[in-house]
């Protein structure tokens, strides 16, 4: 795509580094020895999303050992891991593209399943999805709503990771999104729904913590929903029909009670009525500022990551 070299392999594998000097040497032996067994040619795209640790450093170390083999982007900040996979994703040049994450809680060594899968299927895509994730409760919850959500809103996946294989012909199609907001599995199922799944293990992570942290987890959902569905928008819309409704009906309570029974109604209602009221409109006014927020960053056009260096 973005690289004219004649090196055309088998196969790409794509990861985006964040502070993963430590897995990095590991990860490209167990897959040179996995892809060797199989016999194919192979290339690593490793992108560097803003690493604080000595991650480019051992990605130059690779480049050098296995200059066919290992292509090094650094990226100028930390873009997501998204955005750096599609990055490398554009940058990939095998016939088949798999991405996979720097901490070996996916072992390189299950490719074998998403190829063979492929293989059998010819599917366009074959996620690689864990009956036991090693995260946290609070992740593994957090995951599991976020793709129900998607599922009823818009016909999302019924699961995901972000280990997958994808072939040439969908990578050249995604080529051209320049979204505000990168969601690598929603865009690759608006193009299609050959999709295929594969059971594969998940371990323990071998060195580091994770880079999503709560807030980043909760802000990226944030995202995901205001970038990709119009909940927000129908919330908004239920809400206020039922709020005219309740409101309706309390406010002819109070008419009755004071035509039947002289009841003296009082400020208090008033006030109640003032302050939920205003804060619906509030509530309103802050969904329509987050979408207004996004027409205007992508007005701007901007590209989804700057690369610093290419080895």
């Amino acid at each position: 795509m973005n690289d004219t070299a004649p090196y055309r392999p088998d196969i790409s594998i794509v990861t985006p580094v964040y502070n993963g000097a430590a897995t990095l040497e590991e990860l490209f032996a167990r897959t040179n020895a996995l892809m060797t067994e199989l016999g194919l040619a192979f290339e690593m795209v490793l992108v560097d999303d803003g690493s604080t640790d000595t991650s480019w450093g051992t990605i130059k170390q690779l480049k050098t050992a296995h200059q066919t083999q290992v292509q090094g982007i650094k990226l100028g900040r930390n873009f997501g891991q998204h955005n750096a996979t599609l990055c490398g994703i554009r940058h990939a040049r095998g016939r088949y593209i798999v991405t996979i994450d720097d901490d070996l809680q996916t072992p390189p060594e299950e490719i074998a399943q998403l190829l063979r899968v492929q293989k059998a299927t010819e599917a366009d895509i074959v996620y690689g999805i864990y009956p036991n994730k090693k995260h946290s409760w609070l992740r593994n919850l957090g995951s599991k709503l976020l793709k129900r959500l998607f599922r009823y809103l818009v016909n999302g996946l019924r699961d995901g990771s972000s280990f997958r294989l994808i072939t040439r012909d969908l990578a050249d199609k995604i080529d051209g999104h320049n979204q505000y907001f990168v969601f690598i599995d929603q865009i690759l199922s608006w193009h299609t729904s050959d999709t295929e799944f594969v059971e594969v293990e998940h371990r323990e992570r071998a060195e580091g913590r994770s880079g999503y942290s709560t807030r980043k987890l909760f802000r990226m959902a944030i995202n995901i929903i205001f970038s990709y569905t119009d909940l927000p928008l129908r919330a908004m819309t239920w809400i206020g029909i039922i709020t005219s409704i309740a409101s309706f009906g309390i406010g002819a309570y109070f008419i009755y009670q004071k035509v039947a029974h002289g009841a003296a109604i009082g400020f208090t209602a008033l006030i109640v009525s003032i302050f939920f009221s205003t804060s619906l409109i509030v509530l309103s006014l802050g969904i329509l500022g987050e979408y207004i927020g996004r027409i205007y960053a992508a007005r701007g056009n901007r590209p989804n990551y700057s690369i610093k260096k290419k080895v």
